[in-house]
């Protein structure tokens, strides 16, 4: 598509929902240990015949191992039933008791559990019989994997604790870390985490000392099952991590497809659901590349998982089915209940509660009939959503209260969360707001409690699956009367970690105090006196219901809310309405708020076609009156207007959330028809503590630092096919201007590569790009906005959000994007990921965006005013404000002066 000229951008349920990830493969490279070792020969002397069938009963044993290694359970089979013959043959009790034992590992194979059963037992017998230690171990640790299996625990441990003394005895120490293993499996389906943990350590510790790469990554993948049910994701990141690269490093499928399965859970928890479909996808080719039944089902389950916690609850239905099927086959009684209480979920989510409640009820009983603490207490919590739902919610909250005995007892905080969460929305049901506002406050303290160490990306979408608690929180609390205390939670509820990735710039001392809980009302003030600002922060309660608390420099604190009648749109829609038609200069039409593509379109939707540099200008178009800008006036200014100061030239600083991150509050027109910048000076930022933060890191600014100034670069292309950026003559008009005003030099054309302006940040107070802004995900790493730079061998030209994430600009005090939508990118509860975000993470102290695609000419005349206001007031927000009434004469149209937005600091 050709590209524009002349403008700077280019294309490119509040319900709680409870999470069932029971789905547990043991990690193990074999579905049971199988005698592969010839038998050790008797000291007396044994007639010739005899012997000549213990060696042939020996090489079918080690043929039989070798494709028992790799999955050839028929031909296996085969060899040892004639290993079995020949030993009998040849009166080898021993023999016959080790061979039993490998066929039973066979039938559990193949999904015969019982027929696997019977055989272990006689094996045990025979071993028994003998005195063979050796075969006594190998049947009692299988026995302890079989039952395992079955969810028969007290009697897996019982055999695993037997079969451990012989293993160190004999100094069997392969044997005696898959004991210790299997061991911290049972531990950890019954619940007992942290003994299931000392058993893995033990064990891993002795894979280690034997060099064994196969004992390790089953160890490894263990505990990260048991990271995962306790909560710590990022620990159990780590250990799947190195489970998949030792698998990759032994070309170890199976176990590859194991790890995969589990991954894509742990995403799912993490809320990052594309990622999970995108290794569960890769597992499940895996999975049936081998031809392993167990893992197709629980890989075919997870996939069911994401899919139940999406829109599309339909698709997860036959996905979960044919897994049931399988584990059902297998008798696979734990995994079963788990993948029956996902599909009852799925039949929620679908309106079906006659089939749901009948899944989560056979869950139940399979979770009672195995001792399967956990699934109990998840069914529990299943059971008690769908009396919620059926409107019974005295019933709902005695199945999460009994629910929740469960999960603390044995430690999955996780699904504490989720039963608290649950029960607090059940209470409001009840009308008992109190004791709703106390489950909802220990449920925040442990969503609180999972996040950090993650990665930012990982923190981000976690919370997206956590932010409803928050929401209900503040209702909840607001209805109590208790305003104030509702303001903290909104600010715990927004942009963490935002400010974790501030804090860590700051100091290491910054980042560990926010794993603390966040900034008491006495803080808050303070940051208000140090702003010498008004601090205006909104909170969506619910679709149409607004709160907004302002904070005075004095210290005081007031609290309203307004609620937009029911016939209107959402405040998210009439936000972007306003977006839109103070783009346009005008009020827009139903149509054109759909052209809200104006979000991602080319810069020639909203070209304006002028001349170049020192060509007359068109008649100035007079002000328009649109009723979308006065709307979002009387929803977000009026009810707090006799809160404000009084003097335009004081501070107002908006702490918006979701949508309203977006509006451009500069452009919001009263009755009158005046707009909000003539009555204040404005900026914004995404939290309270965000600015206490950028606050004490502009003290920290050392030595002398050159202005970095940039106008129209040499384009890159982008695009399928490639094609250039257009050039843009206004911005370099504009940079050379500033430059000026600077006593700087600009940086232009094939000069402002990529990698020499990244290199020159670091050093710059002032960096000002005049440039194209993308708002497209480039770099696909889910952080959205990328700036146009002049291409070079090593460089596409294209500075992506993630990349500026990278950089350190802590002698940076001001950042000016003066391109198309580089206020814009995803909204989350984290605030706006995208390029702003990204630079006063990385160190800037404010950075002035814009929220649309910006006209070249007027841009480079506001951005001109702007700095010559700055030369002589040291205010950024002031110096603005100046810029906008300045052009706002010979523009008059919001469209040309209205997109830019500063955020951060104003000195």
């Amino acid at each position: 598509m050709p590209r524009s000229l002349f403008a700077r951008c280019s294309s490119g349920s509040n319900r709680a929902q409870w999470l069932s990830l029971l789905l547990v493969l043991p990690l193990a490279a074999l579905p049971a240990r199988a005698a592969a070792e010839p038998l050790p020969r008797l000291a007396q002397a044994v007639p010739s015949a005899q012997a000549r069938l213990t060696e042939q009963a020996d090489e079918r044993l080690q043929q039989g191992a070798s494709q028992f290694q790799r999955r050839q359970w028929d031909t296996a089979e085969h060899l040892w039933q004639e290993a079995l013959r020949l030993y009998r043959q040849a009166g080898n009790r021993v023999g016959e008791g080790r061979v039993l034992g490998n066929l039973a590992a066979i039938q559990e194979a193949i999904g015969r559990p019982q027929a696997a059963l019977r055989l272990f037992q006689q094996s045990l017998a025979v071993a028994e019989a003998m005195g063979d230690r050796r075969g006594v171990s190998f049947a009692l640790s299988n026995l302890g994997f079989l039952y395992t299996r079955l969810g028969q625990y007290d009697e897996a441990i019982a055999r695993l604790q037997a079969a451990l003394p012989l293993t160190q005895q004999m100094g069997d120490r392969e044997g005696e870390y898959d004991v210790l293993n299997q061991l911290g499996i049972v531990h950890r389906a019954q619940g007992r985490y942290d003994e299931a943990i000392a058993a893995f350590q033990q064990s891993l510790a002795i894979a280690q000392a034997e060099n064994s790469r196969r004992g390790q990554a089953n160890v490894l993948g263990n505990l990260g099952n048991t990271y995962t049910e306790q909560g710590n994701y990022p620990a159990a990141l780590e250990s799947y991590q190195k489970t998949l690269e030792l698998a990759q490093q032994g070309q170890d499928r199976v176990m590859q497809a194991g790890v995969l399965q589990r991954l894509g859970q742990l995403y799912t928890r993490l809320g990052n659901l594309s990622r999970a479909v995108a290794v569960l996808e890769e597992g499940l080719a895996l999975a049936r590349g081998v031809g392993d039944r167990r893992l197709q089902a629980y890989t075919l389950g997870s996939l069911g998982t994401v899919y139940a916690r999406t829109t599309e609850p339909d698709r997860a239905v036959p996905l979960l089915q044919s897994a049931i099927e399988i584990t059902t086959q297998l008798e696979d009684r734990p995994n079963e209940g788990a993948l029956r209480q996902v599909l009852g979920s799925a039949y929620a989510a679908m309106g079906n509660l006659r089939a749901a409640r009948q899944q989560y009820e056979q869950a139940l009983a399979i979770a009672r009939s195995i001792g399967d603490r956990a699934g109990e207490g998840q069914a529990l919590g299943e059971l008690g959503q769908l009396l919620t739902d059926e409107g019974k919610p005295a019933e709902a909250v005695a199945h999460y209260q009994r629910a929740l005995a469960i999960l603390r007892e044995i430690g999955d905080r996780p699904n504490q969360g989720r039963a608290l969460s649950l029960l607090g929305e059940a209470l409001v049901d009840q009308g008992n707001l109190e004791a709703a506002a106390d489950a909802l406050t220990e449920a925040v303290d442990i969503w609180e409690s999972l996040r950090p160490g993650l990665s930012d990306a990982d923190q981000v979408s976690l919370f997206e699956t956590q932010a409803s608690t928050y929401r209900l929180l503040q209702q909840v609390l607001i209805d109590l009367g208790k305003t104030q205390e509702a303001l903290l939670i909104a600010e715990r509820g927004r942009s963490r970690a935002f400010l974790e990735l501030v804090a860590q710039r700051l100091s290491a001392q910054a980042a560990l105090r926010l794993q603390t809980p966040p900034p008491s009302l006495s803080e808050i003030r303070q940051i208000a006196r140090q702003q010498e600002a008004t601090l205006v922060q909104y909170t969506l309660l619910d679709r149409n219901r607004l709160g907004i608390w302002v904070i005075r420099p004095d210290g005081d604190i007031q609290f309203r809310q307004t609620t937009l009648p029911e016939t209107t749109l959402s405040i998210e829609d009439t936000a972007e309405q306003t977006r839109v038609a103070a783009a346009l200069g005008r009020g827009a039409t139903a149509t054109e708020v759909q052209v809200a593509s104006l979000v991602s379109q080319t810069r020639s939707d909203l070209r304006d076609s002028r001349a170049l540099p020192n060509t007359p200008a068109p008649a100035a178009p007079t002000r328009r009156i649109s009723r979308k800008l006065q709307t979002l006036h009387q929803l977000l200014i009026e009810p707090i207007a006799d809160l404000l100061p009084r003097n335009p030239t004081a501070q107002v600083v908006f702490i918006p959330q979701g949508q309203l991150y977006l509006v451009p509050f500069a452009t919001l027109q009263g009755a009158d028809g005046s707009f909000l910048i003539e009555r204040h000076t404005i900026r914004t930022a995404p939290a309270i503590q965000i600015l206490g933060l950028t606050h004490a890191r502009q003290g920290q600014r050392r030595g002398p630092a050159s202005p970095l100034i940039v106008g129209n670069p040499t384009m890159p292309s982008v695009g399928e096919p490639p094609q250039p950026l257009g050039s843009l003559p206004y911005a370099e008009h504009e940079a050379q201007a500033i430059a000026q005003i600077l006593d700087t030099q600009a940086i232009t054309g094939s000069q402002a590569s990529e990698t020499a302006i990244a290199q020159r940040m670091a050093n710059a107070r002032i960096i000002h790009l005049a440039t194209h802004g993308l708002l497209d995900d480039v770099a696909g790493l889910g952080v959205p906005g990328a700036l146009a730079l002049a291409p070079t061998a090593n460089s596409d030209g294209l500075l992506t959000s993630n990349e500026i994430l990278g950089l350190s600009l802590t002698n940076t005090d001001l950042v000016v994007l003066s391109a198309c939508d580089t206020g814009r990118g995803k909204i989350t509860g984290d605030g706006v990921i995208g390029l702003s975000r990204s630079f006063i993470s990385a160190g800037a102290s404010s950075v002035v965006v814009s929220l649309w695609a910006v006209p070249d000419d007027s841009t480079a005349a506001l951005m001109t005013a702007f700095y010559q206001n700055l030369k002589h007031n040291p205010n950024r927000a002031q110096a603005l404000r100046q810029a906008m009434l300045t052009v706002m004469q010979q523009y008059p149209s919001s469209r040309d002066w209205g997109a830019f937005v500063l955020m951060g600091e104003a000195e």
